[in-house]
């Protein structure tokens, strides 16, 4: 897909968003400075990645790349799969100071499982390639990833002087920097009109209060959200291009297939994870649509309008405001079918069997 897009229909792009393994994709592509780059250097390396890997050992340690039944044993014993190949991997193909230099933005997301909370990641995060990492961290496979973060506790955002729903906002999410504090610090229907600043100034007194939590445990975004449209979103982007890697609807097969253990287990995940794709693609089609419909109804009612007055209005200007929506939202995924069965299957011809039907799917879509 990735390769049509950037050399066939030369789509370009200025923030590039991923979870799972789409964010790795999307770490090894915005190391280039610019969209050029991205296309000259970086899909290439991409794609020699990929083409190289001879089996899911490249990728997975011990108990897979020994097979399935050590994979299961593992598992009971909390001591599954490991990422130590991948690991090794990145060190090798991807530096955090291109990322950090680069005029492509990045924005990974990863969940933590002791708070239930989605949190994006960015290269200036501390402990960046620990959170790519994480954030491929199946629960069913691979243990979380232990990473400190910091916790705000409710006491200290009510003496900041935050609204109700600010508190909300803050309270139970995991932040891995001060940086990444201030950055949610953006959002001025929960935080105010603030300048440069005086966010500053409010993330410093908030970080004061802030309690370090060194066990926090984290993994793949999936338990929430499959395709990470809100980081994207929020930089109020003209179009959309969602990439799935895997089908948003799974084929029928035969039940006795699922007899094993194993089988039933993948399978399951299989619909968990395309359940929360489909439910992620529709509220973001839904909220687009209704914001669009309601910047058209601003544009037609006069600013000194009664209506504008009224509690209803302000109420669902206050709603929306607080998201934001793109142009046009284009989705690109796979068929379904038996090919995309296993998500921890990685054969040479597996790869390279989804990266044609891939491509084929991206001309389609993109005409």
């Amino acid at each position: 897909m990735l390769d049509y897009l950037l050399r066939d229909a030369q789509a370009g792009f200025s923030v590039i968003t991923g979870a799972s393994v789409g964010a790795l994709n999307a770490a090894i592509l915005a190391q280039g400075r610019d969209i050029g780059e991205v296309r000259s250097t970086y899909l290439p390396e991409l794609e020699e990645l990929w083409n190289n890997i001879r089996g899911s050992s490249d990728l997975l340690g011990r108990a897979w790349a020994r097979g399935r039944l050590s994979s299961v044993f593992g598992l009971l014993l909390n001591a599954p799969c490991t990422l130590e190949p991948l690991q090794n991997l990145l060190e090798e193909r991807l530096s955090i100071r291109r990322l950090r230099e680069s005029c492509v933005e990045l924005a990974i997301e990863v969940a933590c499982l002791d708070t239930g909370r989605i949190a994006t990641i960015q290269p200036s995060d501390p402990n960046f390639t620990r959170f790519l990492l994480a954030g491929c961290r199946m629960p069913m496979f691979f243990p979380p990833a232990e990473i400190p973060a910091y916790l705000l506790p409710d006491g200290c955002c009510e003496s900041a002087g935050l609204s109700v729903n600010a508190r909300r906002d803050l309270v139970g999410l995991p932040f891995p920097s001060r940086a990444s504090l201030e950055r949610r610090l953006t959002n001025e229907v929960l935080y105010g009109p603030l300048d440069q600043q005086e966010r500053k100034d409010l993330a410093e007194r908030l970080w004061q209060s802030a309690e370090r939590v060194p066990d926090l445990q984290w993994c793949d975004a999936y338990v929430r959200r499959i395709l990470p449209l809100t980081p994207a979103l929020k930089r109020r982007p003209d179009r959309v291009v969602a990439v799935h890697a895997l089908p948003t609807t799974l084929a029928q097969t035969d039940s006795q297939d699922y007899r094993g253990f194993v089988p039933r287990m993948q399978r399951a995940t299989g619909i968990l994870c395309r359940e929360i794709s489909r439910t992620n693609s529709t509220t973001a089609r839904i909220l687009n649509q209704v914001l669009e419909r309601w910047r058209s109804v601003e544009r037609e009612v006069d600013d000194d309008a009664p209506v504008r007055e009224t509690q209803a209005w302000r109420d669902m200007a206050d709603f929306l405001s607080k998201y934001h929506c793109a142009e046009a939202i284009i989705e690109i995924s796979p068929e379904p079918g038996e090919l995309h069965s296993d998500p921890l299957e990685f054969s040479p011809d597996v790869i390279k069997k989804l990266e044609r039907h891939g491509r084929q799917r991206a001309e389609e879509t993109m005409g």
